[in-house]
């Protein structure tokens, strides 16, 4: 009997560590953002706070700024540093997709004549039941491929709303 109620409380423990995980899971799910803008303010503050001490060790004439002057000029000073970065870093970004945006029709028609050649040479020589379950297969790749692309945009311009987002809450 004493190995049988062993065994019960082994399974019940192992099944109350299980249910608290999927709990905690559950809830961390749930506060996602909230926890990712914690983290991220708690990083900026981090980041911030040599700038900071900086400018409050400043002193002209007899004014030393307080710690709420020294926050704010520290967060001018840091969207400065961030404009700049981003004035001198996005041209060259946009005009490597301009190029892109140019250049893709050739190679989209460069693609579409290695396909045509492949299909004229090879595709004609499948069986025809063969055939169909090709051309399946293909249809299905090829919505994956655009699936794929469209959950890529998304998540790249979320995360652009997001950093933007962590970015103007402070300020407003």
């Amino acid at each position: 009997m004493a190995i049988r109620s062993n065994n019960h409380d082994y399974i019940f423990g192992n099944f109350l560590k299980i249910l608290g995980v999927v709990l905690l899971l559950a809830a961390l799910f749930m506060i996602q953002e909230a926890l990712v803008s914690i983290i991220f303010a708690v990083a900026l503050a981090y980041l911030l706070r040599p700038l900071v001490s900086l400018v409050q060790r400043i002193k002209i004439k007899k004014y030393q700024p307080s710690i709420t002057a020294a926050v704010l000029w520290a967060y001018v000073l840091a969207g400065i540093l961030i404009f700049l970065f981003i004035y001198y870093l996005f041209p060259p970004i946009i005009q490597e997709f301009n190029q892109l945006a140019k250049s893709f029709p050739h190679y989209l028609s460069d693609s579409q004549k290695i396909f045509s050649g492949f299909q004229r040479d090879y595709f004609a020589k499948i069986p025809r039941a063969l055939k169909h379950t090709t051309e399946q297969s293909l249809s299905h790749f090829y919505n994956y491929l655009i699936s794929f692309a469209e959950q890529g945009v998304q998540r790249i311009v979320s995360g652009i709303s997001s950093i933007l987002n962590w970015l103007l809450i402070p300020i407003l």
